[in-house]
């Protein structure tokens, strides 16, 4: 059973690596003042997926959706256009919405579709009216086996659906910390059926064969589910 003795040396040795990355990124920065550049230059820095580092007593990134995984930084600099110290508190795709975000920084017109947005709206302060109120994350279990898994996140609740494995459900205003599993309790239930419902509809507009197959969709539209 670990303790937090077990956890610490990784713990800093995750901190130091986050100050060496921080470090390096000034570096870029200033490397651009120097040489006149930084007005021209478009700085992005985020990343693919967090560590748990210790959190619900586990490392590395797991086959789970806490916050501490999927919840990721995402950083834009360009003096040009974008003032600085903006903080948006809506949800992003981090690298869905970044190509076009790019494209709409530089003047070009996408070819084809693309299935983000651009955030500039959201950088300059002007957030569209229908702009998304949740997003969707999967894991399709490449690292640790077949445990495949969607989630549905809105501003006061998550829900995972593990196919194979007892579904989640979290009350993000009282349970920051994902610490209670709410899928079994009854005061709850129509919070789950609307947002298995909600995720069927994103994940079947997105083409993800997973509800393509009848046992999966009536998990998800009949509740036939654990």
């Amino acid at each position: 059973n670990f303790q937090w003795s077990d956890f610490a040396p990784i713990v800093a040795r995750y901190y130091g690596m986050i100050s060496q990355v921080d470090d390096a990124i000034g570096m870029i920065v200033r490397a651009l003042d120097e040489v006149s550049q930084e007005d021209d230059t478009i700085v992005v820095f985020t990343s693919d997926h967090g560590d748990l580092c210790g959190g619900h007593r586990m490392l590395d990134k797991h086959y789970v959706l806490y916050d501490d995984v999927v919840r990721v930084p995402l950083l834009i600099k360009w003096p040009k256009q974008i003032s600085s110290g903006q903080i948006v508190d809506e949800f992003v795709y981090n690298f869905l919405d970044l190509t076009p975000t790019l494209l709409d920084l530089l003047g070009i017109v996408a070819q084809g579709s693309l299935q983000g947005e651009s955030l500039l709206p959201l950088l300059l302060g002007d957030i569209p009216v229908n702009w998304r109120t949740a997003v969707v994350s999967t894991y399709n279990g490449q690292q640790f086996g077949l445990y495949t898994q969607r989630m549905l996140r809105n501003s006061r609740f998550k829900y995972v659906w593990n196919t194979t494995d007892v579904d989640e459900l979290y009350e993000l205003m009282s349970d920051p910390y994902e610490l209670t599993n709410r899928i079994h309790d009854p005061a709850c239930n129509s919070v789950v059926e609307r947002m298995r419902r909600q995720l069927y509809d994103v994940l079947a507009r997105d083409g993800d064969s997973l509800v393509g197959n009848r046992w999966m969709k009536e998990q998800l539209l009949n509740g036939n589910k654990i």
